[in-house]
């Protein structure tokens, strides 16, 4: 059960705590929502509708489960497809659903093909970078907090892993 206080993680939004809970409307009727603050960024404020909270937050996972996640990083298959189209709603499928595992690939993946766009003069779509940013975003605010370290420390965690 969740409550005020807890930790969880928002698909979209990484790492929040819950400050609270409100009724409010936002073009409809009364509903009760969870207060969500985003832990890395303060300025913001999520409302996230109770009866959607299971689909929406998860508890963060554990250092036991990061190291994992870390440790099996590169064996995680690429999710890269060529397809514009095909490529953005797989990527955006991916974010919807949140998982971990998914969203490393997704993000090695891009990586990957920056640095090959980049090795003949081309770059990403922005619908890639995007989906990339939301990616790290997530998963970066995810290890930082298992491991007690700042996002910023995470890429050079997870570079190691592919040296």
């Amino acid at each position: 059960m969740i409550k005020v206080g807890d930790v969880v993680m928002h698909r979209y939004n990484g790492l929040c705590k819950i400050s609270g809970q409100k009724k409010l409307s936002f073009k409809g009727p009364l509903t009760n929502y969870y207060v969500l603050v985003p832990v890395y960024d303060g300025a913001s404020t999520i409302y996230v509708p109770k009866d959607k909270a299971k689909e929406l937050l998860r508890k963060p996972l554990s250092k036991e489960e990061i190291i994992k996640l870390i440790s099996d990083m590169p064996n995680l298959k690429s999710v890269w497809i060529d397809d514009m189209k095909r490529r953005k709603d797989a990527y955006t499928q991916i974010v919807l659903k949140g998982d971990p595992y998914e969203l490393v690939a997704m993000i090695h993946s891009i990586r990957e093909k920056a640095i090959e766009k980049n090795a003949i003069g081309k770059r990403i779509s922005e619908a890639d970078q995007r989906s990339l940013q939301i990616a790290e975003k997530v998963v970066h605010g995810e290890i930082a907090y298992a491991l007690d370290m700042s996002p910023a420390e995470v890429p050079g965690l997870i570079r190691k892993q592919y040296e």
